[in-house]
């Protein structure tokens, strides 16, 4: 295994810290500044994604230019310049799908995906309609972990 370079160690560190990223689009003088992702962000990103699924193909073809501009944006910014900024990306600069990769793939990982899981995970299992198993119905279930993982159970070996 290769020791990383002091500048891959100070990327690690700068996306760790939340600091902001300049990313280069190729082909062009343009830079970006990407900083964390904010959790408003993450919304609107996902519900974009959600919507562009069923679209047709005039409006995939958007698609780069408003995840970029969602992820520049990057907060309030986004109820104010969103609908314009776009399509200034779209139709004005015209950037194509791999001149804006590199800023999407930085935005991926600026989002806080572990503290995000974490609270998923918590609330959901604060919910009062969480089903509890019977102590047999627990019994059943380790009963068929153990069966899968190919592993003997405690009755099945020998009395020992």
């Amino acid at each position: 295994m290769k020791k990383p370079t002091i500048k891959q160690e100070q990327e690690l560190l700068d996306v760790n810290n939340g600091t902001k990223t300049d990313v280069h689009i190729p082909r062009s003088k343009k830079v970006f500044h990407i900083g964390w992702i904010k959790p408003y962000t993450i919304e609107r990103i996902s519900g974009l994604v959600l919507n562009e699924e069923t679209a047709d193909y005039k409006a995939k073809s958007r698609y780069a230019s408003k995840v970029t501009a969602l992820s520049v944006l990057n907060g309030i910014k986004i109820l104010l310049f969103y609908p314009i900024y776009w399509r200034w990306l779209y139709y004005c600069k015209g950037y194509q799908y791999d001149q804006l990769l590199p800023v999407v793939e930085l935005s991926k990982k600026k989002v806080p995906v572990k503290a995000y899981l974490m609270l998923t995970i918590l609330s959901s299992q604060m919910k009062i309609t969480g089903l509890t198993m019977t102590k047999e119905e627990a019994g059943q279930f380790q009963a068929e972990l153990l069966s899968a993982s190919g592993l003997p159970s405690e009755k099945s070996t020998g009395g020992h």
